[in-house]
């Protein structure tokens, strides 16, 4: 269930899935740099990636699983890749690169940001995700499927820049070997049973669905991708300072240099 359906449920204006399986492509350079705008537009109050982890699965490690293409050891790739293991390498790294530039335009815009993937994901030992963790979502929370709803030996870790996301932080009590086992296990058509917990649980997509929604508008609007600029204002808006700036313009400065102050007392002399 995605979260953007689940937040409709609980009243929330939101922007369409982008999602490869919805038609967007983010290693398309120029649906990556459309998504980019529209995250450094001040439009977004909240945005959760979740980029692919099937390249950083530590499940690859271990038989039977698919075989690995990279290690903790060798997070850009095993030196004996083959030229399209390679490619699948750098894919899924340029992935998790574009999917924290989004969520770093959103934050620096004052917006709630968080990326999701499963607590053993080998994103999580990239120098570049460990240092964007740092300084970006420093907030973290497990959470295990057993508490929403799924028999599934599996948790979902998600980092966050509030601590709001403490909220879905639920761990297993059960102990190890209790809930049904993903890692190698393929069904009948021979695919692997790990990509159906891909998609959260419609438990796990309330509860984030409810940290979500303080941060965005209270509506349900479904906004399309290509038609995100018809939100921007017809006319530029410029909060008004409460104290001096010191930007050089005196005074009655605001900053917002495109336009005179409303009084310039001194206009003559500067001519003169």
């Amino acid at each position: 269930m995605p979260v953007s359906t689940a937040l409709s449920k609980v009243l929330g204006d939101r922007v369409q899935p982008i999602d490869l399986i919805h038609g967007h492509d983010l290693l398309h350079d120029d649906t990556f740099e459309e998504v980019l705008l529209l995250a450094a537009s001040g439009l977004i109050g909240a945005a959760l990636a979740a980029p692919y982890c099937s390249k950083h699965s530590k499940a690859t490690l271990k038989s039977p699983g698919p075989a690995p293409v990279r290690t903790p050891d060798f997070i850009d790739g095993l030196p004996s890749n083959s030229p399209q293991q390679q490619l699948a390498v750098e894919e899924s790294a340029a992935i998790h690169d574009r999917s924290r530039a989004l969520l770093s335009e959103v934050d620096q815009h004052g917006g709630l940001v968080i990326l999701e993937n499963p607590a053993t994901s080998m994103t999580f030992d990239d120098p570049l995700m460990v240092q964007w963790i740092q300084t970006v979502a420093p907030f973290a929370a497990q959470a295990s499927a057993c508490q929403f709803g799924k028999d599934w030996s599996k948790t979902w870790m998600f980092v966050a820049n509030r601590a709001e996301i403490f909220t879905v932080a639920k761990s297993c009590p059960h102990g190890f070997g209790v809930h049904r086992q993903i890692t190698g296990v393929r069904m009948a058509d021979g695919t692997f049973f790990s990509r159906l917990t891909a998609e959260y649980p419609e438990e796990l997509a309330s509860a984030l669905a409810n940290v979500i929604a303080p941060f965005v508008s209270k509506g349900d609007t479904v906004l399309q991708l290509d038609s995100w600029r018809t939100m921007l204002p017809s006319k530029l808006r410029w909060p008004h300072a409460q104290q001096r700036i010191e930007d050089g313009g005196g005074l009655p400065s605001s900053a917002l240099h495109m336009s005179r102050p409303t009084s310039d007392p001194l206009v003559s002399l500067r001519s003169r």
